[in-house]
């Protein structure tokens, strides 16, 4: 499919509808372009490329996924709060989706920018279904940092996810 087309694709997930105003949002707009533009970009990298280290140390590969990984559960958390009945919403950290989080797995470096591409457009087409101000559970973890994120609202989420594409686009180049 040509870059930025409307058939499929992270922008792609707004032509569904968008009830609660999200696509109208600077930040969603910069994300859902962002996202687009670093799937294409790793769907094109070589493989030296995508196995070269960031400063900061992982390969880019890794990087790539980490994203991918951190922007499927924003998904997973969103899908859970749009379908859980409105007086029964998550009201701690620590409800998750009936399932388990479900973590993108591992599919080799040649992956990576696939793997970009359905996280965000699985992120982008649910948010629609929840409100800015909505609380967003996330995943348990042992990091002390993160684990005062675990719960956050649709908004801090999209800000989250928006300056860790940011910092994967800086890291990408």
């Amino acid at each position: 499919m040509p870059h930025g087309s409307t058939e499929a694709g992270p922008r792609a997930a707004g032509a569904a509808g968008d009830g609660a105003g999200w696509y109208d949002q600077p930040e969603v707009a910069e994300m859902a372009a962002l996202l687009d533009t670093l799937a294409d970009r790793y769907r094109s990298m070589s493989e030296g490329r995508l196995r070269a280290r960031t400063p900061s140390g992982p390969s880019r590969a890794r990087a790539g996924l980490e994203l991918a990984r951190a922007l499927a559960l924003a998904a997973q958390g969103l899908e859970f709060v749009a379908a859980a009945p409105a007086p029964q919403a998550p009201a701690s950290p620590a409800e998750a989706p009936p399932q388990g989080w479900r973590i993108m797995p591992e599919a080799g470096v040649f992956s990576v920018g696939d793997q970009l591409a359905v996280a965000a457009h699985d992120l982008l087409a649910a948010l629609p279904a929840v409100a800015p101000d909505t609380l967003v559970p996330g995943p348990e973890s042992e990091d002390a940092e993160r684990t005062a994120r675990r719960q956050r609202t649709a908004r801090r989420l999209v800000a989250d996810c928006l300056a860790a594409a940011r910092e994967l686009e800086r890291l990408s180049r």
